[in-house]
């Protein structure tokens, strides 16, 4: 009577010569792996006798690692490219030709330089939300301070993805089905706005209020991070004396405590 092999680790017995056979679906005491085709046999039923091939998808995984790498890779090339000739006059192939990949492969990961462009600001926009979580965070716009986070939360965003943020700009100028698209994605952040405002004596609808809130930081830090718009003050603008300045304009205005 053949003695049971001693398991060396989960799911293979070890054979004498130290060899190891993946045990099958329906042994005594084995779960993994399972594989395709087998049925799961209650006891006493027959061996079916075939052992079909494990399906392992480790190939798959690194294929959707790769993809996702040269996705970002082409993100990351267009910033590049969208820096030195701008959004308007940047082309795939130039795109492409920075990052070091056919163009073919452009049209894998985006349908168009538009959806490149609207997958960076979803980028912005989850990064957004990471930040929101952070200590600090207030909710309430009577309060200074929670006016005061919000302002330097997006002069710094800004400050870091100028890049980006000015070719969204372009692209809403000249189509207005991106500028329409922008404004949905950023529609839920427009919604904090308001419930922020909730329990200020407004001077106008919270939704125009809260649209009046964006536009004056977007502008302001358009105009002040921009070299091409920037007015010429005779000496740096430091990003503190901005934020201050801003946030005590607006909290006055909406009539902040």
């Amino acid at each position: 009577m053949e003695t049971e092999r001693p398991v060396t680790r989960q799911g293979f017995h070890s054979d004498p010569d130290g060899s190891e056979e993946p045990r099958f679906h329906g042994d005594p005491g084995s779960q993994e792996p399972r594989f395709h085709g087998d049925a799961t046999r209650e006891e006493g039923d027959p061996d079916p006798g075939v052992r079909e091939e494990p399906r392992f998808h480790g190939q798959v995984g690194l294929r959707k690692l790769q993809a996702a790498q040269t996705g970002a890779e082409l993100k990351a090339a267009a910033i590049r490219v969208f820096e030195r000739v701008g959004y308007l006059n940047a082309k795939i192939t130039d795109i492409t030709a920075e990052a070091g990949r056919a163009t073919g492969s452009f049209y894998k990961h985006f349908a168009s330089k538009e959806a490149l462009l609207e997958a960076l600001l979803a980028d912005l926009l989850a990064e957004g939300d990471a930040n929101a979580e952070l200590p600090g965070h207030g909710t309430d716009f009577r309060d200074r301070d929670a006016i005061r986070w919000h302002v330097a939360a997006f002069w710094s965003v800004y400050r870091r993805h100028r890049v980006v943020m000015v070719a969204l700009q372009q692209a809403a100028l000249v189509s207005e089905a991106f500028a329409q698209r922008s404004r949905e994605m950023l529609a839920p952040d427009l919604g904090h706005i308001v419930d922020h405002l909730s329990k200020l004596r407004l001077p106008g609808d919270p939704l125009v209020s809260a649209s009046l809130f964006a536009v004056t930081i977007s502008g302001f830090a358009s105009t002040w991070l921009s070299e091409a718009s920037r007015p010429d003050l005779g000496r740096t603008l430091t990003d503190e004396e901005a934020i201050e300045t801003l946030t005590t304009f607006l909290h006055g205005g909406l009539g902040g405590r």
